[in-house]
């Protein structure tokens, strides 16, 4: 049995030594070679913006890299800020034209990947890199908190921006924008969806139901009411270039007269079946959104003679609103860009644009603006936009936003 043993043993070993002595050294190449120094390390000489830029806004705000050595193909590079890609818009050797992402942070480092390269082109240095900045263009002016539920915004020529509350307007000044200051008393148990602010700069004028109220706050915080009954619901007001007002009610149109005492009004435009819930003045015409007879909803104007305060009786339709992919969404405000790109604030996709000339619809920032249920807007003096949310879907949403939007709203008689 030893025996048998001993010379399995000796087998096996002389296999081992015969295997060893044929094993084949004809290893592939390696991969790695010591010579290979990578594409040409990019280089990043400036950025423009230099410090700071919005994300998530599309075209509005891109942001331009200069340097050297950059891919000549989009797909040949990425840009970071931090650690999220931005989208490459356009691409040469030189400049590479980039699309912020939707990561809001304050401390960020920027830098280029040109695929190939062995390292980042860092902005600033890779040592020392100057951090960048992504902001949000939404944020909540006068700290106005989730679920305060603001009734009606409006504005004066010096930016302040006037929030109405159901029983109280506030106002956040444009110098101190984290600043919401009571101003005084509405009147009792009134709560307006719509207010505009009198040519004095100290008289806010609303409607509920059928009742235009006044309220004047002079500066030593003094309040006077008044008020005048249309006995028809009184669906929006506004001013003309001239400082006329108009009251757009069931049926008519009235030009009222604020400042008298009793206020008095003047029938300047029969509706006749057209039911009228918004409207605005722009450029010598009067646009008024409604209905006709029940059907479709539309866009019209009509002619101002802003000297007499009257209005044209000859409606022209720029909008069949309904017939668009839209048209199932409500519409509770209307105003214009400096443009006159029409802006709509809707229950069901929240701020959209119109360019009545092409009639091309674009939401404004979808990934940011969604599940809002705007019922009242008004323009900064800047390129801002105020938003009175209403969402019935999120409840503590219920708060005014101001959304940066690159554009500046028309010149109304607030803000001539």
């Amino acid at each position: 049995m030893k025996k048998n043993t001993f010379a399995v043993a000796t087998l096996a070993l002389g296999l081992l030594f015969m295997t060893a002595g044929c094993e084949t050294t004809d290893y592939p190449p390696s991969i790695y070679d010591d010579d290979e120094t990578g594409a040409a390390l990019p280089t990043i000489t400036a950025v423009d913006p230099a410090t700071e830029a919005y994300g998530a806004t599309g075209d509005k705000n891109l942001v331009t890299i200069t340097g050297t050595n950059f891919p000549g193909e989009i797909t040949e590079a990425h840009v970071y800020f931090g650690a999220t890609k931005g989208t490459i818009r356009s691409i040469t050797n030189t400049s590479i034209v980039v699309e912020p992402p939707a990561f809001f942070d304050d401390s960020l480092v920027l830098k280029v990947d040109a695929i190939g390269a062995f390292d980042f082109a860092y902005y600033g240095g890779k040592s020392s890199p100057t951090l960048y900045e992504i902001k949000t263009p939404i944020t909540r002016p006068g700290n106005i908190g989730a679920g305060d539920n603001p009734v009606a915004l409006t504005i004066n020529g010096a930016g302040d921006l006037f929030v109405a509350y159901p029983k109280a307007v506030y106002m956040v000044p444009a110098s101190n924008e984290d600043t919401l200051i009571n101003l005084g008393a509405l009147r009792p148990s009134s709560a307006p969806k719509k207010m505009r602010l009198a040519p004095d700069g100290e008289t806010f004028i609303y409607p509920v139901t059928t009742v235009l109220f006044t309220t004047h706050i002079a500066g030593d915080g003094t309040t006077t009411h008044a008020l005048f009954n249309l006995k028809k619901t009184v669906y929006d007001i506004e001013f003309d270039s001239n400082d006329n007002l108009y009251a757009i009610a069931a049926e008519k149109i009235w030009r009222v007269d604020w400042s008298s005492s009793p206020m008095d009004s003047t029938t300047v435009l029969d509706l006749g079946d057209k039911l009228i819930t918004n409207a605005r003045a722009y450029n010598g015409k009067m646009y008024l959104w409604g209905s006709e007879n029940g059907g479709d909803k539309k866009l019209w104007t009509v002619d101002i003679d802003a000297v007499n305060g009257t209005l044209g009786s000859s409606f022209s339709e720029v909008l069949n609103w309904t017939s668009t992919e839209y048209g199932n969404s409500t519409v509770n405000d209307i105003t214009f860009n400096s443009d006159g790109k029409l802006y709509l604030a809707t229950t069901m996709y929240s701020l959209l644009t119109v360019d009545l000339g092409s009639g091309a619809i674009e939401k404004v920032y979808p990934n940011l603006l969604t599940g809002f249920e705007l019922v009242s807007m008004t323009w900064g003096n800047d390129n801002a936009i105020y938003l009175n949310n209403q969402s019935i879907i999120k409840e503590d949403a219920k708060t005014v936003y101001k959304v940066v939007v690159f554009e500046q709203g028309a010149p109304y008689h607030e803000r001539n």
